[in-house]
């Protein structure tokens, strides 16, 4: 028996905290019946570009802990860093955190 064979269950319940600045989730046209939720969230920008490097794009997108705002749709509104930022895409669930897409 190897000496790492118990890491994977220590490793599965283990909780990683997630840092971020302060966030409002609020629901939106879709979302209806649901409190707005306070939060931590970061914020990250991804350029898209052709093969001769020009920019085609910029996309935004906000990542937060799964937890707070398990079921985003589109429409729902993020305040973060005083901005308000619409949902338009879940761009990854990785089971602990979701990243969305966002525009303004």
């Amino acid at each position: 028996m190897s000496q790492f064979y118990g890491y994977k269950t220590a490793l599965d319940s283990a909780v990683f905290n997630f840092y971020g600045d302060p966030a409002s989730i609020a629901p939106g046209p879709l979302n209806t019946g649901k409190a707005p939720v306070e939060t931590v969230a970061t914020l990250d920008y991804d350029d898209v570009r052709d093969d001769m490097g020009a920019l085609i794009a910029t996309l935004i997108y906000v990542e937060y802990p799964k937890d707070a705002w398990p079921h985003p749709r589109r429409g729902d509104q993020v305040t973060l860093n005083g901005e308000t930022w619409r949902v338009h895409a879940l761009e990854r669930d990785t089971g602990t955190t979701l990243m969305v897409e966002v525009q303004r």
